[in-house]
């Protein structure tokens, strides 16, 4: 019996259909990274609280103890909504949750929150999940985003650390996180957002390079003030294997704020030197600059705001050591109300 003539011309076409789709398979997807949600919690809290957790507006549970639970089927790429429902029928011990993601073999905090205080609360935020980040490092040392603040503290604050404009984390507790992927060879920019909803104790926040024995500050953050909060920071990484060896000098040269904290919140100081933004101060720090100096003549601009006046002067230096020996180049110190704008010449060898 002789077949349609249809559905011969349907078979010749099928078999190269067929042939092309087994000659050229879909390149490989990135998969989601692995995220992790886990309570910490004294055992004597238990029955005392609960929190009810939606991620996406997809429903997690109601967690009442300790917990370890993979989540990332709550997840996907791009930005996504955390809900957190609590209720506390009287003070405890803190609870402390938090979201991790696991990047190859190591994990980062990327949301976390802590409670202890009776009554309910409802929490929503954002966690965007980032793709296209490196699954081993691109620059030299190790990177750690590190928040300290006092537990009272705890409650009234959030802070949101971005690095070249991805968002690290959302952070309501102290924190301690990975953060070289987020790290490109070169030039990096840090911005810090956050909201205080009171006056509380200072609450810090740095970005460092672990490199062995040694340890280099390059994000130095704090507040204590209500309202929000929005400050850029620069800084340099060295890619792993880059054969461009950076500016040499004789001397390290160092940036130093000293301010009493009772200060922090009411001043801001943005440093330029030969033209780009440094660092936006906000509290005492020390960091090496000379990554964004050239040999000889250099151009440094103070661009400072105080909202009021201070009880005490906050002072600005920057000097070149050597041998343990110290030379200062330049200072400028302020407590006075009003904007200023000063530009200073320094010679670095």
């Amino acid at each position: 019996m002789k077949k349609p003539f249809g559905a011969a011309v349907i078979l010749f076409l099928f078999i190269p259909l067929m042939v092309l789709s087994i000659s050229c398979p879909l390149s490989a997807q990135e998969s989601l990274p692995q995220h992790q949600l886990k309570i910490e919690a004294d055992g004597g809290t238990f029955g005392k609280w609960n929190i009810e957790v939606w991620i996406n507006d997809q429903y997690v549970g109601k967690l009442e103890k300790w917990e370890d639970r993979d989540v990332t089927s709550f997840f996907k790429w791009g930005k996504n909504t955390v809900t957190l429902k609590s209720a506390w029928t009287e003070r405890t011990l803190p609870v402390r949750l938090t979201i991790g993601v696991k990047r190859g073999a190591k994990w980062m905090t990327a949301f976390n929150y802590s409670r202890r205080d009776k009554g309910e609360e409802v929490l929503k935020e954002v966690l965007t999940v980032h793709k296209g980040l490196p699954a081993e490092p691109l620059v030299e040392g190790q990177y750690i985003l590190k928040i300290e603040a006092d537990g009272g503290t705890f409650g009234s604050w959030t802070l949101i650390p971005s690095i070249n404009d991805r968002q690290v984390g959302t952070y309501h507790c102290w924190a301690d996180a990975d953060v070289t992927p987020f790290i490109k060879p070169g030039r990096n920019k840090a911005t810090i957002k956050g909201q205080w909803i009171k006056d509380t104790y200072t609450v810090r926040l740095t970005v460092g390079r672990n490199s062995g024995s040694s340890w280099k500050t390059v994000v130095n953050f704090a507040n204590k003030k209500s309202g929000a909060v929005n400050q850029s920071f620069s800084f340099d990484a060295k890619g792993i294997g880059s054969s461009s060896a950076p500016q040499s000098f004789e001397k390290k040269h160092i940036l130093k704020v000293e301010a009493d904290g009772d200060t922090y919140g009411k001043w801001e100081i943005e440093v330029l030197i030969n033209g780009e933004l440094m660092q936006t101060v906000t509290a005492t720090t020390s960091v090496e600059i000379n990554e964004f100096l050239k040999p000889g003549k250099n151009t440094v601009t103070v661009r400072s705001t105080f909202t009021g006046d201070t009880r005490f002067p906050v002072n600005l230096t920057v000097g070149a050591e050597k041998g343990g020996k110290w030379a200062t180049l330049l200072n400028y110190v302020n407590k006075k109300k009003g904007s200023y704008k000063k530009d200073f010449i320094i010679i670095a060898r």
